[in-house]
């Protein structure tokens, strides 16, 4: 099984700087890495002046854009598509998935906070904060700079 890793938090709280920066690092050090967000709301994806966005909004279903070193796939649903078949499907040539979002999941889930609360921490199987402030939780933190040692700790979970 795929290591995953969700990153949870706040909206603006960093989670996604945060995994550019520890996916950056991963890739230095050799890994295979997969990322998956999660929304609970509408998202766009492509420019309104682009053939697949012109393909979408003239109803089709389903579109496809392959390239020699890219796919995308556009697909409606009359349900949200479980992480469990994205992972199946897609990501099955990786090392490492991190997530953005899937705070319900199982993963281990690690809170990116500016302030960190005690509401930010009732998360089941959190394994680490990453803030700015130290915190009294036995639990390892990180500040927003600690990117090896997160990476690290992530590694030495898996045993990568």
């Amino acid at each position: 099984m795929i290591p995953v890793f969700s990153f949870i938090g706040e909206s603006k709280s960093g989670k996604t700087s945060i995994i550019e920066k520890v996916i950056k690092e991963l890739k230095n050090r050799g890994y295979k890495v997969g990322i998956i967000k999660h929304s609970c709301c509408d998202f766009e994806i492509n420019k309104k002046e682009k053939d697949t966005r012109r393909f979408q909004d003239a109803g089709a279903d389903s579109v496809a854009f392959s390239s020699r070193d890219k796919f995308f796939l556009f697909r409606k649903n009359k349900e949200e598509v479980s992480i469990k078949e994205i992972i199946e499907k897609y990501f099955d040539d990786v090392d490492i998935i991190l997530t953005e979002g899937y705070s319900r999941e199982k993963f281990p889930k690690i809170v990116i906070s500016k302030e960190v609360k005690e509401e930010n921490l009732i998360y089941d199987n959190l394994i680490a904060v990453v803030c700015e402030k130290q915190i009294n939780k036995r639990i390892p933190v990180f500040t927003f700079n600690q990117i090896n040692e997160l990476v690290d700790f992530l590694l030495r979970r898996v045993n990568l």
